[in-house]
This record gives structure tokens, sequence and C-alpha cells, in this order.
């Protein structure tokens, strides 16, 4: 069990209201070649009763001096709901 705050890598934090849950971290292979990243990252929270989840990533200073102002970095997500 996890509490807000918690990091889950070395540049990795996870950010949520309501009280502990469960995470796990997993990086699966991307099989879709063009344009996206080689590696995908799923988190998987159990018993999460929250209302809102952060994950906020550091990233090395010299990667951040090389983007511009009007350049963005893309992230998606999928939530999957069970009982």
């Amino acid at each position: 069990m996890v509490q807000s705050g918690a990091r889950l890598t070395s540049n990795t934090k996870v950010f949520f209201d309501g009280g502990y849950c469960a995470v796990i971290v997993k990086q699966l292979r991307n099989d879709i070649s063009q344009g996206f990243a080689p590696y995908d990252v799923a988190l998987e929270l159990f018993q999460f009763d929250g209302s809102f989840l952060s994950l906020a990533i550091d990233l090395p200073d010299s990667l951040c001096g090389s983007f511009a102002k009007d350049e963005l970095i893309g992230l998606s997500g999928e939530i999957l709901l069970s009982e």
C-alpha cells in the first residue's frame, strides 16, 4: 500500500486524494513502431477510493533545456474500472 506522494521509480511520483491504495507499475514493449515510444508504462491501482490521480515525472535538465516553449510531450491514458 502506498500513500499520496510515493515515489514509484527514481523519477516518478504518484499523487491522489483518498486513503492508501496498492499500486503496480509495469513496463511493456510497444508493438506500434511508427511515431511512438518503444515501451509503454502501465499503472494499476487497487482499492483506490479517491477522485483524482496525478503522475509526476522528473525530466533530466538536459532534456528540458532542449524543448521549445511551444513543444509538448504527449501522454495518453486509459481507465478501466472493475468491481
